[in-house]
């Protein structure tokens, strides 16, 4: 996320996508499921810890960065790991801008 964007910390809200496969157009608390993970702040993209357990994952983040190019301020990355998610789901996060 552009730093230069963020108000505060970002928001993760999980969605079950039983009823419907994009339930966060019906609202921010619809088919909403409550699960204890919180997003982790891996602070600076550019020099963010790779993830061993994620094959390739160095270099899909290298990927990444390299098709967004330079940001003003850069970019702040964040992550939520599930060791059970719910399935079937929908991940959101949501964040509030400056301005």
């Amino acid at each position: 996320m552009p730093r230069a964007l963020l108000e505060r910390k970002p928001r993760l809200r999980v969605h079950s996508t039983i009823q419907t496969e994009m339930p966060y157009v019906r609202g921010p608390d619809f088919a909403a499921i409550p699960v204890p993970e919180t997003l982790e702040n891996l602070g600076d993209a550019q020099s963010a810890p790779s993830a061993p357990y994620i094959p390739r994952h160095a270099q899909m983040l290298r990927w990444m960065l390299d098709q967004i190019g330079p940001v003003p301020g850069g970019l702040e990355l964040w992550r939520v790991r599930m060791r059970f998610p719910p399935i079937p789901i929908c991940i959101a996060v949501s964040y509030s801008l400056t301005g």
